[in-house]
């Protein structure tokens, strides 16, 4: 019996201990992997158009803590970050924005590997790490379709057509040796100057593409530019410049020169309703004229403003304060007072040669044929942007609304789609000829087929 009792209070005092002491069973594996960011989605990397509440999407390997992603992701212009939400499926996060992006702005979404998955685990230990996307938003140049481009071939008599934002679509041979393009007051005409002994501005619809008639002006047609009621087109060979009115484009006037000048570039200020016209003369390339736009008259003649070369392009200021005078093959370009007639400041670009320009809200680009396209503001005469071609850039265009540019580079028959504000490169075409130089944009938009 006292057997059987301590038996019993051993097996109980066994119990005893056994409930007292620590539990010694493994406990359940944490992962600790490193979770993997897969990528943005295709959607978000290099597009454009992009809406301005349009959602960010990240791909994951794994589920990730949301709670880590607003130190960690950004979503920022140069006009500044965007602030928004995340939310999450499986492993796709997704980042919705909670107040419109800029319109027509280059954005980078950017993600950083301080993210964590649902266990803690970071992306990286690397706290230099990060993957990022870029896409421009939608803005005025993508509303109701987008610009159409023109480009002039001046060695194959042809006109190229680029639309839908950075598509070839079309080549037109309407027009002989087209030189200088414009668009007339209303927009709806596009004006090409075609260089024959018999001379002719070509007048073409950009919704067809096809030439509605020719206007007669004098011999050897080569610039033009256009006033609220008319046109004036430098006659080289003719040493004249021709007068057309607008609607219509009968002629007006025929301005001719005593003194041996011969028109070359031309440019109309609509702030003070004065002509500026360089000279072609070789041993006269500083020698410029000004004049009155409604009489014709002859109120200027400004003399050795340049030496050596003539005129690339003459083009006024947005605000008309200046006459901004490229000169051809060089790294020269002068700020003329269009108050004074006098020459207020020089521009030097870092690598020439001048080979076009165009000027938008007082900002200054120019294409070099070192294979650089630079951004100058024209209030202080700084440098603020360079992009780098991989050849000479021989044409510039500013969109109308002043959003995005358009560059030709021959070389590779390309012409790229550039935002205007950072200078960052956001599609690149392939054009037919490598002898595609200065183009024109549509001040309306247009969609393609």
């Amino acid at each position: 019996m006292k057997k059987r009792n301590f038996v019993i209070l051993f097996f109980l005092a066994g119990l005893i201990l056994l409930h007292c002491m620590p539990d010694r069973m493994p406990p359940a594996p944490v992962e600790n992997t490193r979770p993997q960011f897969v990528q943005f989605a295709a959607e978000d990397s290099g597009a454009y158009a992009v809406g301005l509440r349009d959602p960010i999407t990240m791909f994951f390997d794994e589920p990730m803590d949301l709670s880590t992603f607003p130190g960690n992701f950004t979503l920022e212009s140069p006009k500044g970050v965007i602030p928004g939400s995340f939310s999450q499926q499986d492993s796709i996060v997704v980042f919705t924005p909670s107040q419109d992006m800029a319109p027509a702005s280059y954005y980078t979404a950017t993600i950083r590997g301080g993210v964590q998955d649902a266990n803690g685990n970071s992306l990286t230990l690397d706290t230099e790490w990060s993957a990022s996307a870029w896409f421009f938003s939608a803005g005025q140049y993508s509303e109701n379709g987008f610009p159409r481009v023109f480009i002039a071939d001046r060695s194959f008599d042809k006109l190229y057509l680029v639309g839908n934002f950075h598509e070839y679509l079309s080549e037109s041979s309407e027009v002989i040796q087209p030189r200088g393009m414009a668009f007339s007051p209303d927009g709806q005409h596009l004006l090409v100057v075609s260089k024959q002994l018999n001379g002719q501005v070509s007048v073409l619809n950009p919704a067809t593409f096809g030439k509605i008639q020719d206007a007669a002006v004098g011999s050897g047609p080569e610039e033009i530019a256009v006033a609220a009621d008319k046109l004036f087109v430098t006659d080289v060979t003719g040493r004249t410049i021709s007068v057309l009115g607008v609607p219509g484009y009968a002629p007006l006037a025929t301005i001719s020169f005593q003194d041996g000048f011969s028109p070359r570039d031309i440019a109309y200020n609509p702030a003070n309703n004065r002509v500026y016209v360089s000279n072609n003369v070789l041993n006269r390339p500083g020698t410029f004229k000004v004049l009155d736009a409604n009489t014709f008259q002859e109120l200027a003649t400004l003399e050795n403003l340049l030496s050596g070369r003539r005129t690339e392009k003459l083009q006024a200021s947005t605000d008309g304060q200046w006459v901004v005078i490229q000169q051809e093959q060089t790294d020269l370009i002068l700020l003329l007072d269009a108050n004074t007639n006098q020459v207020a400041d020089t521009i030097i670009i870092p690598v020439p040669q001048n080979k076009d320009m165009d000027i938008y809200d007082n900002q200054l680009y120019v294409g070099s044929s070192g294979g650089f396209l630079f951004k100058y503001d024209l209030n202080s005469r700084v440098l603020t942007a360079t992009l780098t071609f991989p050849s000479r850039c021989d044409g510039v265009a500013v969109a109308p609304y002043g959003e995005i540019l358009y560059a030709t580079t021959p070389v590779d028959t390309l012409i790229h789609v550039v935002d205007i504000e950072t200078l960052n490169l956001i599609r690149s075409a392939k054009v037919t000829a490598s002898t595609i130089a200065k183009l024109v944009v549509s001040p309306e938009n247009y969609t393609s087929p």
